[in-house]
């Protein structure tokens, strides 16, 4: 038998399972949307149990699926720093004021999305030295915030934003990342933390069926989404990502 907290609130789960689905097919970040929903039923630590198996999971389809299209030198340019950041935050992270940070990353990501749109309409080159100090930032900010609350996608989506142009490499990019990120969460929650249990395995394992849904339904519509425009998609929700943490933390 499910337990009780499954039966109350069902659709919220089976909707939030959806919502990550459709973001890790590709229409990013709404993943944010579906951790505002769980959390209104969840708090944040049995939040963080419950979806750290489903964002693992989630990964490995796009990664197979967009194996070809990955800019293997950005993702090793880049991962060290996220890899730094989810250690500083498996280490501090469980103490810290998810508020203050929450507010911290929110006015980042929406500083970055400003900077993200000059250069989209009207580009200028970013000295070498400044790229590497806003690759170690926003690295340490994106392994930080995912170990502490999967709030990772808007900053590391401005990254790939920043050096990919085409649809199929972010994807492609981001899935693979995400895989090994995702994987050493697991590894953290499980034998570090100790936050999995057999309930919230259980209400992870509810939200799988929608989430294949959701990952299916996002494929095929990312598939006639033009280029431009899913980069403009992907710009929107950099400023959503911001301001919807600046709001759930003000």
């Amino acid at each position: 038998m499910l337990p009780e907290i499954i039966q109350e609130h069902w659709v919220i789960f089976l909707i939030t399972g959806f919502i990550i689905g459709l973001d890790k097919g590709g229409l990013k970040p709404l993943v944010g949307i579906g951790i505002f929903l769980i959390t209104s039923v969840l708090d944040s630590r049995t939040m963080l149990a419950v979806l750290a198996p489903v964002m693992f999971i989630g990964e490995i389809f796009p990664t197979v699926h967009y194996q070809k299209d990955c800019a293997v030198k950005t993702l090793r340019r880049f991962i060290p720093w996220v890899i730094i950041g989810l250690i500083i935050g498996a280490t501090v992270g469980s103490g810290m004021s998810e508020q203050i940070f929450g507010i911290s990353i929110s006015i980042i990501v929406l500083s970055m999305g400003i900077l993200l749109t000059r250069l989209e309409y009207r580009p200028f080159n970013i000295h070498p030295t400044h790229q590497f100090s806003i690759r170690i930032i926003l690295g340490i900010i994106a392994g930080f915030g995912s170990i502490i609350g999967n709030m990772a996608g808007g900053v590391t989506n401005t990254y790939y934003l920043m050096h990919i142009k085409d649809k199929n490499t972010f994807l492609g990019t981001n899935a693979r990342m995400y895989l090994s990120i995702n994987g050493i969460k697991l590894i953290i929650y499980i034998f570090f933390w100790q936050v999995l249990t057999p309930q919230t395995l259980l209400i992870t394992a509810s939200l799988i069926p929608t989430i294949i849904l959701g990952i299916i339904t996002a494929t095929l519509l990312v598939k006639v989404i033009p280029e431009k425009v899913y980069r403009y998609i992907i710009l929107a929700s950099i400023y959503y990502a911001g301001i919807a943490m600046l709001i759930r933390y003000v």
